[in-house]
């Protein structure tokens, strides 16, 4: 289940009339939910890499983002697309790129196999979709970010490799995270990462952990209806409303209770040892992105 259909299921039972009546906010369900997510930590963490774009000297952060694992300032060295090629000479990205990368076009991206074998240094890359083409960007020369004074603990893994003083001592480029924002010393520029974070699909909403006995979605609906509620409901001395409130706050408490052992349950199962797998070998796949000393 994701939260598109979590959230269908909140708005089940119920809750119509107050959806019909443009009474529930959206946003805030979104929001709830994903800060609620987070309350349940590493014991449902997943994984995650991707390239951030700076721009004035920050980049946002992903929604599903929770702690940092790696960051590398790489460098955009190809881009590559198929579709209109009209409609990409005149997009801002092909006017702002174009003087700093080789531009190619081409109407398979299956030749891109080759381009690897022709350059000395070793890249990422990612697929960019539009309406009329999509673009394919490669990054490479990845170099080590230092994490400057003072940066904001909770947001990084004790395992992180930016914390490596062998790693970033001498490193020119400073980051930081304040809020959901990764703050850089430099104005523009790309920052691959990898970092734990809640899971995502293939359209990138976030998924509900379904755990031992599915007990996490059924306090999210529990936690949002009883928001949905108080925020309708602030301040109203109607007698039945109140009990209702009672009630589902009641149901909230406990759901959470059983929510929290079903998490705990999920983390114990050796999904970490596989995360930990599963990171080791997107480490050792960038690592030849780095300079070699």
């Amino acid at each position: 289940m994701n939260r598109p259909q979590l959230i269908q299921e909140i708005i089940s039972g119920g809750f119509e009339q107050y959806d019909q009546a443009g009474l529930i906010d959206y946003q805030s369900l979104n929001r709830w939910i994903r800060i609620e997510l987070q309350r349940f930590g590493s014991n449902i963490m997943v994984g995650n890499e991707t390239t951030l774009t700076v721009t004035n000297g920050k980049t946002k952060l992903p929604e599903n983002f929770w702690k940092l694992d790696l960051a590398l300032k790489v460098y955009l060295t190809k881009l590559q697309g198929e579709g209109d090629e009209q409609d990409f000479l005149q997009s801002r990205l092909y006017y702002k790129e174009r003087t700093e990368v080789e531009y190619e076009w081409t109407n398979n991206l299956d030749d891109d196999i080759g381009f690897h074998k022709m350059v000395d240094f070793k890249c990422t890359t990612e697929d960019v979709y539009f309406p009329n083409y999509q673009i394919r960007k490669y990054y490479g020369n990845g170099q080590y970010l230092r994490l400057t004074k003072g940066f904001n603990k909770d947001k990084v893994s004790k395992d992180c490799n930016n914390l490596s003083r062998k790693f970033t001592n001498s490193c020119e480029h400073q980051i930081n995270i304040m809020g959901d924002y990764i703050n850089t010393n430099f104005e523009e520029g790309y920052i691959y990462i990898q970092y734990s974070g809640l899971e995502t699909d293939q359209e990138g909403e976030l998924v509900i952990p379904e755990c031992n006995h599915d007990r996490i979605s059924e306090y999210l609906i529990n936690y949002c209806r009883l928001r949905i509620l108080k925020d309708i409901y602030y301040g109203d001395d109607d007698v039945n409303m109140v009990n209702k409130l009672n009630l589902l706050s009641q149901d909230t408490r406990d759901s959470l209770i059983l929510a929290q052992r079903d998490a705990e349950w999920h983390g114990a199962q050796g999904w970490k040892n596989a995360m930990k797998k599963k990171k080791a070998e997107r480490m050792s796949k960038f690592e030849y992105m780095l300079p070699q000393k």
